[in-house]
Formats: structure tokens, sequence, C-alpha cells
């Protein structure tokens, strides 16, 4: 479906973007690496399209250009928990274990302040319900 809409408008970002991921669920990273960077063209400031980049980088063991690629996105995206992980591994590929340390960091904070986040949710939920007769 997205070839077919890449006919009809080459310059759709989600088209674009959409063979890209569907390259890299099929285990394809040097065929999504040219559309992401076409959706980045497209669309300079979207966080997923720096991160799938940056996913193909990582399955190509293009680590200094996917660092490159995952901090673009976490500076569009600066809650991207995934992109901090990926970030992460990166660094660590590259020998830079303060930064892959400092990654991984945010990366957990983020997840904790989700799962506190959901906490509240549940817990205001459930001092809303009311009393069983």
């Amino acid at each position: 479906i997205y070839s077919r809409a890449l006919h009809i408008d080459p310059r759709s970002y989600a088209s674009v973007y959409g063979m890209g991921a569907c390259s890299l669920f099929l285990q394809e990273p040097e065929k999504a690496i040219p559309y992401f960077r076409r959706a980045i063209a497209i669309s300079p400031e979207s966080a997923a399209a720096h991160f799938g980049l940056g996913d193909a980088l990582l399955l190509t063991e293009k680590a200094k250009m996917l660092v490159a690629e995952l901090n673009q996105a976490v500076h569009y995206e600066p809650r991207m928990r995934q992109a901090y992980t990926l970030l992460a591994r990166a660094y660590r590929a590259l020998g830079m274990n303060a930064q892959a340390q400092k990654a991984l960091a945010e990366s957990q904070r983020l997840a904790q302040e989700s799962v506190q986040s959901q906490q509240i949710i549940i817990d205001h939920g459930k001092q809303r319900q009311p009393a069983a007769k």
C-alpha cells in the first residue's frame, strides 16, 4: 500500500516513513535507511523518522551516524524513552561508556516517570469508584 501511495505522491511523508518502517519490520535495514532519510528531508523535525533511521543504523552497525540521529530524535521529542535506550547501546558500541550510562539513566528515569503517572491514574480511579453496597 505504501509503495502505491509513493507512486501517487513521492513526497508523502506517511508513505516514505511507512516504507522505512515496513523495511525495518522485514529485517531489511539497508533498504529502510534511504526511506527514513527521505522522510527526514520531508519532515526534519520528525522524531519518529530520526528514531527509525537510528534503529536501522544500529542494525547495520553504523554507530556514529546512529548517535547523531538519536540525538536529533531526543531533541525533537525529549521524552522518547526508546531513543535513549538505543542511544546507550550506540554509545557503548563506540566505547563511550560515560555517555552510555547517562543515556541509560535518562531512559530509566523516563520509564519510572511513566510508571508513576500510570499509578496516579489508577489510584485516582480507585478513589472515584462508588462504595459497594
